[in-house]
């Protein structure tokens, strides 16, 4: 069990916070009824939470694929003769991002974007670094569509400690191999293409900023009216563009990332449910059929626990493996919009790609 950053908060801290994630534009007043304290104790409780970075402001989650692009990450095993190299190749284009990585594939989790109705230029990049041995090999993933969970904050007790446990979990997939009667999956794997414009980017850009700025503040920078942006996020909520909002809560002061793959043929829906019983933040993202990557936040102390509950998987699954994060990026998620060309109403990540591209054929390799 790991306990979080005691005593920085309480179970009514947790009362307010759960409420607030599942619905992050309710107001002070309204939770003050819900708990039946004074809205100016929640004010006060939130903004001490925030000054101690345990609550954040949430970040909108966008689905970059109906936006018309694709998104993919890989698992790229460097060649440490070529490692210099490999970043002037990388750092010269801004649609892609990585961090060190070690599972599997020791070297880096690379992300990229480019243009889903082109032909996959991130791909075709990285055959290209591996067929001159910049790297040695890769793993391959492209985002066909995703699920975020939050907090279970069912598992903080009265006094506010954390009293999760990964035997919990080995207990779940223990009763649960052998029953093939769960039926979970809830991906689309075709998606029909949204119509967006740029005002739609420049609201989204907007809410990346700041997810609580008032409709009117985006409405007058836009010229537009409240109710027109409240009718286009609704309308981009709707058409699945806004996925939802990541949570502003960070209870424990050190948390790594882990990607797990996970190949099964016959028991995605059980694996599927057991993953969604994990209590932190967690992604599982669709790539291909039989396949889901889980990317979890968890506490550095709980790595081995979750890595021998993880292999419990084992008789359910074809293939599996963990890659780790060494760190998170530092990015701002803005830039991302910048590659939106107003004049055609499209990305413009091409230009990109042929940096990426010449810089590789001015590389003099031995």
């Amino acid at each position: 069990m790991t306990n979080p950053t005691i005593k920085e908060f309480d179970y009514t801290d947790i009362q307010i916070i759960s409420i607030l994630d599942k619905e992050h534009k309710i107001s002070t007043e309204k939770i003050s009824e819900l708990l039946d304290i004074p809205a100016r104790s929640i004010r006060y409780r939130l903004q001490r939470l925030r000054e101690k970075g345990i609550f954040q402001k949430k970040i909108i989650i966008t689905h970059e694929r109906k936006l018309g692009m694709r998104e993919s990450f890989f698992f790229i095993q460097e060649n440490p003769k070529y490692l210099s190299q490999l970043f002037e190749i990388l750092d010269v284009n801004p649609a892609i991002w990585y961090v060190p990585s070690t599972g599997k594939f020791s070297g880096f989790y690379v992300h990229t974007l480019d243009i889903i109705d082109l032909q996959n230029q991130s791909l075709n990049l990285i055959k290209e670094l591996k067929k001159i041995n910049i790297i040695i090999d890769y793993f391959y993933s492209e985002v066909i569509d995703f699920v975020n969970l939050e907090w279970n904050f069912s598992y903080f007790d009265k006094e506010g400690n954390w009293s999760w446990t990964w035997n919990f979990w080995k207990e779940m997939i223990q009763k649960r191999i052998g029953n093939n009667k769960i039926k979970t999956r809830k991906f689309e794997e075709t998606h029909d293409k949204i119509k967006f414009d740029f005002l739609d980017i420049q609201i989204l850009t907007n809410l990346y900023t700041d997810e609580i700025v008032p409709l009117k503040k985006i409405a007058d920078k836009l010229t537009l009216s409240e109710s027109q942006i409240s009718r286009r996020i609704k309308t981009m909520e709707e058409n699945g563009i806004i996925k939802g909002y990541r949570s502003g809560f960070y209870p424990f002061k050190e948390l790594m990332t882990l990607d797990c793959i996970i190949e099964a043929n016959t028991s995605m829906d059980i694996i599927l449910d057991l993953l969604k019983a994990i209590p932190y933040p967690c992604a599982f993202v669709y790539g291909k059929k039989n396949q889901i990557i889980c990317e979890i936040d968890l506490p550095n102390d709980e790595l081995l626990d979750f890595v021998n509950a993880f292999y419990e998987l084992r008789p359910l699954v074809d293939l599996q493996f963990i890659q780790i994060w060494h760190k998170h990026p530092q990015l701002d998620p803005i830039i991302l919009y910048e590659f939106f060309n107003e004049e055609i109403n499209s990305w413009n990540f091409n230009k990109y790609y042929e940096k990426s591209l010449k810089k590789l054929e001015s590389i003099k390799l031995d």
